[in-house]
């Protein structure tokens, strides 16, 4: 069991240790209402607003007191001010917080890896010590579900490692302790609680026990008001004892020991709140009154909240939607001990069945809480059930075992299987989404794609690495910038990237990304001169993509906030071409997942062809007038056969019968966005002009031809014959003008 509760706690404090500071959820209110406290101040007056938008503690400051008093300890241990909370609370104007499709700025504050630094100075110190305080929680709280099962289910061999894994190995349990929270005392007190209970259920009451257990009950009363439920749990252990032994006197001088013990520890806060400020004794409304009620739920299934409970409690984070685990391992391994669970308490003792039943209770009374709470305030979060750690655990513990306890190495693989789980979390999840990347010299950069780009006079970009020249709709497209600094950067400026239509007349952007470097963790007023390092991003391309073309890679840089009036991108200078908006890394194409089909009604048969060898054919062919009557719109799908070899312009020429030119739309494929050197074998390219009349046009029949050409001169062209067509031209559609 120790080995368990060492990796635990080495878990917990390298999820502490990773997550920035103030990064978990409330963190900062929670941090704040122990400074007001550290600080000297009595215990706020929830009807104090402003005080408690001063001190940025808001609806925690009507918490009953007890964790914030033992971190008030903490902090007057730090020994130095910690009051430099909005220096790492600044928030992140380009935060993803809550966008499951970007892993980078997942904060919801600007990270600021000065302050953050070892040593830790400030509050950043106090925040590591509290979270180290909450990772010492966590270990009695492991310790409290292993007795618990013990308890629970004494027959049952290696019940209290199996259910202290579960609970130990929990990813979102693990990162919870490792934050500044409440909720991490009262799930170690609620641990123990229900042990002293289950125990006093199966050997009877003890003074001993009964003392401890008043004890517990109400400091966690005075941790949480749902701490008080755990009284009637005890109650109810002591009744059913009374029962079997028919002792009602010693129950009755037990159960007043432990009420009164509760109500000395805790009775006094309630008391106090009703005396203050009248009314509901655990400041329920005036909590709820700073968070907001709810007036939608009624009216709303609660299923899908209930679902979203259940998988927080496991493997993610309502806060920013964080994921911690895949949410499926850990609810077969739920539905597998459910199932064990019921098959074994038809064979189990009567007095297993009671501390199952027991266990069971607790479980209802804690999700008819929540329930409760969640119709007034929108909280389905999982972290509400840590408080029935100790009953959850040894429930799916004893299930488990009961199919799986004959088998050594299954049961003994399941706990290493969920160590190793567990362990993924902080190295293969957090680690990528809050470590900045590593610097190294300048000199030491070895660039795929070296460019010399400056940014003003701060950002220097020495190359680029693009992880494919061509990609499909719907995939994605690694970018690697390689960027450093010459001298000390004051200013925090944004990066972007933008895939952006290669047309020089098309401003269509079909990616637009914007963030902080360093996925986010790295400002750039944290750079040192002499330094790089590789930044390293994912661009997701839409599915949506329905015709083939390139699109232009670029990098830019914003100032933040922007200053109002002013262009905010930064002017670069690539080389010794000054004053760009923006540096061109190159070029992508994207291909549709599906080719384009061309109009049957268009389809021209059989198709003519252009080169020597044929290398294009002109597939379809639709001419029509623009819509506001100046023009025609003549619409092209060319099929690629083998590379043309060069660049080349389309002709698109109006004729008369006489072969007057008229009107041309000539332009490069796609308006450029589609060169011909880019073409490849098979490609489908739909290629679309505009061809401008001539005011008095004569009214009469005219025709369109189109070709390609270079500085060299037209490519022969051949009809659908294959018989060679003059000067290169194939004539698609006829057109009869009637005049003004």
């Amino acid at each position: 069991m120790s080995w368990l509760l060492v990796t635990f706690f080495a878990l917990a404090v390298a999820n502490g240790l990773i997550i920035p500071s103030f990064e978990s959820m409330d963190e900062p209110e929670h941090f704040n209402y122990m400074r007001y406290l550290a600080d000297g101040h009595g215990l706020p007056d929830q009807r104090d607003i402003a005080t408690a938008r001063a001190y940025n503690y808001y609806q925690e400051g009507g918490q009953p007191p007890l964790y914030y008093a033992l971190g008030a300890l903490v902090l007057q241990f730090v020994s130095e001010d910690v009051s430099d909370v909005e220096a790492l609370t600044a928030p992140n104007p380009l935060s993803t917080c809550g966008d499951l499709s970007q892993p980078y700025s997942k904060g919801l504050y600007m990270r600021n890896p000065l302050r953050e630094a070892w040593p830790y100075r400030g509050a950043a110190l106090g925040v590591h010590l509290l979270r180290l305080f909450s990772a010492v929680l966590g270990v009695v709280t492991v310790s409290g579900v292993y007795l618990a099962a013990r308890s629970a289910f004494p027959t049952v061999r290696n019940v209290g490692l199996v259910a202290a894994a579960l609970v130990a190995f929990n990813p979102r349990f693990i990162v919870h302790s490792a934050a500044v929270t409440n909720d991490t005392l009262l799930a170690a007190l609620s641990a123990w609680a229900i042990y002293l209970a289950v125990d006093t259920l199966r050997r009877g009451p003890s003074w001993p026990r009964s003392l401890a257990l008043g004890t517990v009950i109400g400091l966690a009363a005075m941790t949480k008001v749902s701490g008080i439920f755990l009284l009637p749990l005890a109650g109810l252990a002591l009744l059913d004892w009374a029962w079997r032994e028919k002792a009602w006197a010693r129950t009755f001088r037990h159960l007043v020991l432990i009420g009164l013990l509760s109500l000395m520890i805790g009775g006094w806060w309630y008391v106090g709140n009703m005396a203050r400020y009248g009314g509901d004794p655990g400041l329920v409304p005036l909590v709820t009154q700073q968070t907001g009620l709810r007036t939608e739920w009624p009216v709303r299934p609660p299923i899908p909240e209930i679902r979203k409970f259940l998988h927080s409690y496991w493997t993610s984070a309502n806060y920013c939607e964080l994921r911690f685990g895949y949410f499926p391992l850990y609810g077969a391994l739920s539905a597998v001990g459910i199932a064990g669970l019921v098959v074994g308490f038809l064979k189990a003792s009567a007095t297993a069945r009671r501390g199952a039943a027991l266990l069971l209770v607790w479980i209802a009374v804690v999700f008819a809480a929540w329930f409760r709470f969640n119709s007034m305030v929108f909280a389905p979060n999982g972290r509400y059930l840590f408080q029935a750690h100790a009953a959850i655990a040894p429930l799916l513990a004893a299930g488990l075992l009961a199919l799986i306890g004959h088998w050594p190495a299954v049961w003994r693989g399941l706990v290493v299987g969920l160590g190793i789980a567990a362990l993924a979390t902080p190295v293969a999840i957090l680690a990528p989404l809050f470590n900045p990347p590593p610097a190294y010299a300048t000199d030491r950069v070895v660039a795929p794609n070296p460019l010399e780009a400056t940014f003003g006079d701060q950002v220097r970009l020495l190359g680029y690495d693009v992880s494919a020249e061509t990609a499909r709709a719907g995939e994605t497209i690694d970018v690697t910038l390689y960027l450093a600094a010459d001298k000390p950067i004051t200013e925090s400026l944004a990066l972007g990237l933008q895939l952006k239509s290669a047309g020089p007349r098309d401003d269509t952007v079909l990616v637009n990304f914007r963030n902080w470097p360093g996925g986010g963790n790295l400002p750039t007023t944290a750079w040192q001169p002499g330094e790089a390092f590789a930044d390293r991003y994912r661009l997701h391309l839409p599915p949506d993509v329905s015709e083939l073309q390139m699109w232009e890679l670029r990098l830019m840089f914003f100032e933040y906030p922007r200053q109002e009036g002013s262009d905010d991108r930064v002017p670069v200078r690539v080389g010794d071409v000054e004053g760009g908006p923006y540096a061109v890394l190159g070029y992508l194409r994207v291909e549709p997942l599906k080719l384009a089909a061309v109009p049957e009604a268009a389809e021209l048969h059989p198709p003519p062809g252009f080169g020597e060898g044929h290398e294009v054919t002109l597939e379809a062919a639709h001419v029509a007038p623009s819509d506001d009557g100046t023009g025609l719109r003549v619409t092209l799908w060319w099929r690629s056969h083998a590379p043309l070899g060069g660049d080349y312009t389309v002709f698109v020429h109006l004729q008369d019968a006489d072969d007057t030119l008229w009107a041309t739309g000539d332009d490069l494929p796609r308006g450029g966005a589609m060169p011909t050197s880019r073409w490849r074998s098979g490609d489908l390219i739909v290629d679309k002009h505009h061809v401008l009349l001539p005011e008095g046009l004569p009214a009469g029949q005219y025709h369109v031809s189109v070709g390609f050409y270079d500085a060299g001169g037209r490519l022969p062209a051949w009809d659908g014959n294959g018989r060679p067509r003059p000067e290169g031209s194939v004539v698609i559609g006829e057109w009869d003008h009637g005049g003004e």
